[in-house]
């Protein structure tokens, strides 16, 4: 039943573990887009679920590579996931700019971070 179903999930989510190393990556792993400051911590609901506004017209994905970008997101989710396995992401989409659209395969890697 639930052990089967839950199983391809487990072993997906532990080969992303062993592949990106979240338990290891720190602020010095992605420094300039930590920076940035795209994305602010604002704290918790009452029912305690964490609060990070994302605030894209901070976003200059110019700055560092797609790697750094995939440390940086890694790092943001590794830290919300311990506080809970929820939590809410606000997007600010004020600032978003058509160059943004050039960098999608960063886009991608978020995506794949976040699944």
């Amino acid at each position: 039943g639930d052990l089967k179903e839950a199983s391809p999930f487990l072993r997906a989510d532990l080969a992303w573990r062993a592949q990106k190393r979240p338990e290891a990556t720190t602020q010095a792993d992605c420094p300039t887009a930590l920076a940035s400051g795209v994305d602010r911590m604002l704290g918790c609901t009452p029912a305690g679920l964490p609060v990070v506004l994302v605030k894209i017209g901070l976003w200059d994905p110019s700055q560092y590579d797609a790697d750094e970008y995939d440390r940086f997101n890694v790092y943001i989710m590794e830290n919300l996931c311990r506080r809970g396995e929820r939590f809410i992401l606000i997007f600010d989409m004020k600032g978003w700019k058509l160059s943004h659209a050039l960098y999608m395969r960063y886009i991608a890697r978020l995506m794949s971070t976040l699944q």
